[in-house]
């Protein structure tokens, strides 16, 4: 700043005029593509004046050198603040410059700024010249593979975030993470197409979400296999399912009063106990099969003979499958039946039927009126038992 400019100070205000920028300010990014949206987020907040690209050497070159690289690459931003953000002495004509650069590029441009223009030590070499050149280069590739990365890594979470389209993902992806955590075999799938339906009841149907589940699994116990293992035996199973441990890990981390419950408020509740309970004693036979491993706990229950007939009432007569084929409602006598019927199961002591019957309760039903079938298939088992 000359002499002149200096004597002609009189006043703040006088200072304030000749200050091309009152301040300055540097964004540096990890990710050079990331530029659009800091823009997006300058234009949201302050009153937008001028934009400069730099995407050049500058002319400071006495060795004669031509540079292969384009040099400092960044984008500066004049801008102003907001009438309603200023406060004295700051006033809404300030100018701000703020510079948006990469990482990289920020730390060249210091290497660069020191070497060339401070010339502490004289003049910079060609040779120094050459080098700065071909870090610039290195520096471009740099931003290219970082946005590359940036790209694949927003990829990889969007997909991590996707909600499993089927079944079949599903079991795919659990079956690679199966081999990789329980190795020889230890754990088997189970019941896929259950266990798909329940985690998107339960909002938990994304890889990132299921990952995060066995990795709460290999926490609990020793290791995956040691849980699974404690999740049978606690509902009698013989067999150590990913599918069983998971719905046991899940419901065990929400509060009996957050669980879906779709016969709440429901207009036509005998209607849905019909369906929830046909669903329970379908996913009991799929889930803890075979036959015999689930009738005798779920029989054991003491029951009365109203009860027992009711039992048999439900899975043999053609009203329970024209009810679930949808072709009539219950009648005032078998509204009463299935009202008892919904008491016995509620009460029902064996954490097999408890599971089976909170999940078909928050709406894990089964494919109605396709699965009816299955209700009658059961009928001369549990006839002969009853």
């Amino acid at each position: 700043m000359d002499q002149d400019t200096v004597s002609g100070w009189v006043d703040g205000n006088s200072i304030r005029q000749d200050i091309f920028d009152l301040a300055g300010v540097r964004i540096a990014l990890y990710y050079p593509q990331q530029k659009a949206d800091v823009e997006q987020m300058i234009k949201s907040k302050f009153q937008w004046s001028t934009t400069k690209d730099h995407d050049q050497i500058a002319a400071n070159n006495p060795a004669g050198y031509s540079p292969i690289f384009t040099g400092y690459r960044a984008k500066h931003y004049r801008v102003q603040l907001r009438e309603e953000d200023t406060k004295p002495p700051l006033n809404s004509e300030d100018v701000i410059e703020i510079q948006v650069v990469s990482v990289l590029q920020h730390a060249w441009a210091k290497v660069h700024h020191d070497v060339l223009y401070k010339q502490l030590h004289g003049d910079a070499s060609l040779g120094e010249r050459r080098s700065l050149d071909g870090l610039n280069g290195v520096v471009q590739i740099g931003d290219l593979m970082l946005d590359g990365f940036h790209d694949l890594h927003v990829a990889r979470i969007e997909s991590e975030n996707k909600h499993f389209s089927d079944k079949y993902e599903l079991g795919s992806f659990l079956s690679k993470r199966l081999v990789q955590i329980a190795p020889n075999n230890s754990v088997r799938m189970g019941r896929v197409g259950i266990l798909f339906k329940f985690l998107g009841l339960v909002e938990r149907d994304t890889p990132r979400k299921l990952l995060s589940i066995l990795e709460g699994l290999e926490k609990k116990g020793t290791n995956l296999s040691e849980t699974a293992v404690a999740a049978a035996k606690k509902y009698g199973h013989e067999e150590s399912t990913a599918t069983i441990a998971i719905m046991d890990f899940v419901l065990s981390g929400i509060s009996p009063l957050e669980l879906l419950d779709i016969t709440d408020g429901s207009d036509e509740k005998e209607k849905t106990f019909v369906q929830v309970l046909a669903s329970t004693i379908i996913t009991l036979d799929e889930l803890f099969s075979p036959f015999f491993l689930w009738e005798k706990k779920f029989l054991a229950q003491r029951r009365t003979t109203k009860t027992k007939a009711d039992l048999l009432w439900f899975i043999g007569s053609v009203s329970t499958i024209e009810m679930l084929s949808g072709e009539s409602l219950p009648n005032d006598g078998e509204r009463v039946r299935l009202r008892n019927l919904w008491s016995w199961f509620e009460g029902h002591a064996d954490p097999a039927v408890q599971l089976v019957f909170g999940i078909s309760k928050m709406g894990l039903l089964r494919d109605f009126p396709k699965e009816v079938a299955r209700i009658a298939m059961l009928f001369p088992f549990l006839e002969n038992l009853l």
